[in-house]
């Protein structure tokens, strides 16, 4: 059941996100289709999620948010295929200096003595 209506969820969302993208065409005279940043906040307010998440929705079916536009003709895969891009789903963990010490010691003496 929650599986059904996460499904759906996504599903209305990619439909909104098909009704506002726009065609563009890059420095490279390629067409794409695009979302400005401010449909990108409309949507993510209407559904109550975060800017990112309505990102990834878009670059999972090849429309390009315009803020990510000027680094794409750098890694633009030549099939046009913007579903590859999984470096969104990452996380950076910032350790306390505490914790970071005792990982080191753990290191340092206990595994690589």
């Amino acid at each position: 059941m929650k599986e059904n209506m996460k499904n759906e969820k996504e599903e209305t969302i990619l439909r909104e996100l098909e009704k506002i993208k726009k065609e563009t065409i890059n420095s490279s005279d390629e067409k794409y289709y695009s979302v400005s940043v401010n449909q990108i906040k409309e949507v993510a307010g209407k559904f109550q999620l975060p800017n990112r998440e309505i990102e990834i929705s878009a670059l999972q079916n090849n429309i390009i948010p315009e803020r990510y536009q000027r680094n794409l003709g750098v890694s633009r895969p030549s099939s046009k295929d913007y579903s590859h891009f999984n470096f969104f789903y990452s996380h950076i963990v910032l350790l306390s200096p505490s914790l970071n010490f005792f990982v080191n010691f753990i290191f340092t003496n206990l595994i690589f003595p």
